[in-house]
């Protein structure tokens, strides 16, 4: 995308895998699992700037990182009802 698209990748607000946006959907948070983003360059809870740099996003426009099994925890107070209305879906 940073060589065909680049105002574009430069304008977005987030950039993450799939997976990202429906974890957020279901549970409000904007976060990848510490597994899958030991792939893309997380060392030690931080995402690698040669890495961000080489891709042209930003370190605020990728997720936070949480240890595997937390993605999906949702947040107190929140109910699987509203989990599902935020996906778009019935009940």
């Amino acid at each position: 995308m940073s060589r065909h698209e680049p105002e574009l990748l430069r304008s977005a607000a987030r950039v993450a895998e799939t997976h990202v946006d429906l974890a957020a959907r279901l549970t409000g948070r904007w976060v990848t699992s510490a597994g899958s983003a030991d792939s893309l360059g997380l060392r030690a809870g931080a995402w690698s700037p040669e890495l961000l740099e080489l891709a042209g996003v930003r370190r605020d426009q990728f997720p936070g990182a949480v240890p595997v099994g937390e993605v999906c925890r949702r947040p107190p107070g929140s109910s699987t009802a509203a989990a599902v209305q935020a996906a778009g879906r019935s009940a």
